[in-house]
Parts: C-alpha cells; sequence; structure tokens
C-alpha cells in the first residue's frame, strides 16, 4: 500500500512539472512574438519579413515584431535567435543558403542541427545580367560562346567569396565549361555601377533594376517582370535552377505544438493579399513550404555545395 502511494505521489509531482507547459504549449501565443533576421533594416529579406509578421499578428491575436540583426556574415543574428529559450517567442527568419551554402563554405560557427525549420515563406528572383550596351554579348548562348574562346575575359562582379552568388557562378563556369574573372565589390550599388559603366561585364542580382539587361534568372519558372527573360532550366542549365528561399527556424528543443501553430500561421500568412501584393512588387514571390518540404529543400542544397566542395569548383573561406 505504502509503494502504491509512493507512485501516485510521484505521478502527481511529474504532472505538477509538465502541467504548465502543457497548458502554455495550448495557448501560446499569450504574448508578442519576435522574429530575429540577419539582415540591415530596410533590405528586401526584412520587409518581406515584416510583412509576413503583419498577417501573423492578424492571425495569432498578438504582435510578432521583427528585429534587424545583421553581423558576421548573418552569423551575429543566427547566433542569437537559435541560442534563445526554446518557446516559440524568440524565431529566425533567413535565407536557407545562410545554413546549406554559407555555412558550408566558411566557419560561422553555426548548423542547422541547432535550428529546426517551420515554413518557407518566399522566394527572390536571382538573375544574371549585364549593360544594355554590352558589345560582347547580349544573351547568355553569346556570353557562353564568347568565353568559351575568350577564357578569363569575361568578368564578374562578386559580393563576397562564399555566399549564393559565388556559388552560382562557380556553377555556371562548371556547367558551362567557361572560366570567368570574378571582381569584387563591397556593396551592390557599386557593382550596379561597374556593370552599367562598361567597367564588368556581369553579374549576379535579386533586385528588380530596369536599367540592366537580364541573360536568365535561375527561378524554376520565368518572372512577369521579365517575360522575355529565360530560366537558366530552359537554356539546357537545369542544374542551375536553385532558388533563393528565404525560411523560418525556431530554436532546437522548441515543443511540437507550438512548431505545429506557427506552421500554420506562416502557411496562411503566405496566402494573405496584402503579402502576396507586397512581396511580388520588390520582385520575389510568395513561396509557402511547409516544415517538411523545407527541411527537404535544405537537404538538396547541402549536398550540392558539398559536391562542389568536394569537386574544388569551390573552396572554402576563412
Amino acid at each position: 500500500m505504502k509503494r502504491m502511494l509512493a507512485l501516485v505521489a510521484c505521478m502527481m509531482l511529474v504532472l505538477s512539472w509538465n502541467g504548465p507547459s502543457f497548458a502554455a504549449d495550448a495557448q501560446y501565443p499569450t504574448r508578442p512574438i519576435n522574429i530575429i533576421t540577419p539582415y540591415v533594416a530596410g533590405g528586401a529579406f526584412v520587409m518581406t519579413t515584416r510583412a509576413l509578421a503583419d498577417a501573423m499578428t492578424k492571425d495569432l491575436g498578438q504582435n510578432v515584431i521583427v528585429t534587424p540583426t545583421p553581423g558576421a556574415g548573418t552569423a551575429l543574428g543566427i547566433k542569437k535567435a537559435l541560442s534563445s529559450t526554446p518557446d516559440g517567442y524568440t524565431l529566425l527568419m533567413t535565407a536557407l543558403t545562410s545554413f546549406s551554402i554559407r555555412a558550408q563554405v566558411r566557419d560561422m560557427h553555426i548548423a542547422l542541427e541547432d535550428a529546426v525549420p517551420i515554413g518557407n515563406i518566399a522566394v527572390s528572383v536571382t538573375y544574371f545580367a549585364t549593360s544594355k550596351n554590352n558589345k560582347k554579348f547580349s544573351t547568355l548562348k553569346e556570353m557562353v560562346t564568347y568565353a568559351k574562346t575568350n577564357p578569363e575575359q569575361v568578368s564578374v562582379a562578386i559580393l563576397g567569396f562564399g555566399g549564393y552568388h559565388h556559388v552560382l557562378i562557380s556553377m555556371l563556369q562548371k556547367e558551362a565549361g567557361i572560366k570567368l574573372k570574378l571582381v569584387p565589390f563591397d556593396s551592390g550599388p557599386s557593382a550596379i555601377a561597374a556593370v552599367l559603366g562598361g567597367h564588368v561585364d556581369m553579374m549576379v542580382e535579386d533586385v528588380y533594376n530596369p536599367e540592366l539587361h537580364t541573360l536568365a534568372i535561375t527561378n524554376k519558372q520565368r518572372c512577369p517582370k521579365y517575360p522575355d527573360t529565360p530560366t537558366f532550366t530552359e537554356l539546357g542549365y537545369p542544374n542551375m535552377a536553385i532558388d533563393m528561399n528565404i525560411g523560418m527556424f525556431a530554436p532546437k528543443g522548441t515543443p511540437e505544438p507550438i512548431l505545429k501553430k506557427l506552421e500554420e500561421a506562416v502557411l496562411k500568412a503566405c496566402k494573405d493579399p496584402a503579402y502576396v501584393k507586397f512581396v511580388e512588387s520588390i520582385n520575389m514571390f510568395s513561396l509557402p513550404m511547409n516544415s517538411k518540404d523545407m527541411a527537404s529543400t535544405l537537404q538538396t542544397e547541402t549536398r550540392v555545395t558539398k559536391e562542389l566542395l568536394n569537386a574544388g569548383i569551390i573552396e572554402r573561406q576563412k
């Protein structure tokens, strides 16, 4: 009898410990949610995150705020978000390539194992472009032909080594069998100015710019803003069809009921008319993706990056 009473007491103690947690999960959220994004305020990804946060606020009944936390090549904001208490009140919104490319190419001291995918929200339109006055080439096919007969004579503006754009350029060289000349720049505006001025032949860009002449886009479908610009898949380079996705993550250890509620809120917000209209206005698409599909996309992108590293096509950066 005493043993039975002791067992009952232990069970009640366990329930008293877990009970508040279960109740908190069921009532979530009961206070504002903070989304950390590792980019500079005013950028396309931060603005997209704010638009989604507005839609989520309406659905969840709590304010969803956005905190831009740039620094250390996105590592600062990512670390801050993933080291927070895993209770669903501090989340991370970042490009999937932060894990699948950047963290593979340089030591950023961040790992996907510390993050739990919640849902993808959008994809940017990434394109290769040149000047409208370029005398060397005006199509991707002409560029490849020129580069094959003139190795390292086609210059490409690059914003840092080891990032998404660098990987795309490396992949194009591999797929087309060409050798390009990489020219580093500190900022997008300076790179665009160099291309428009004819100082550099080509660049990779995400932000819509009607002054540039687009050669091809990496997205799987054509973009309404560039209706005459073909995709790399259409041009015979299916491996170049890599999207720049942005998705939401939670710190490892976040309770499953909270993750599920956040996933549902994210997918619903991605269909909000105001959100869809906004992302399209800044050269992006709403691309809702559940946690399972987002995790699969991350695995695929990571595998591609590792293959490029192992083949020596891109090098690890310090």
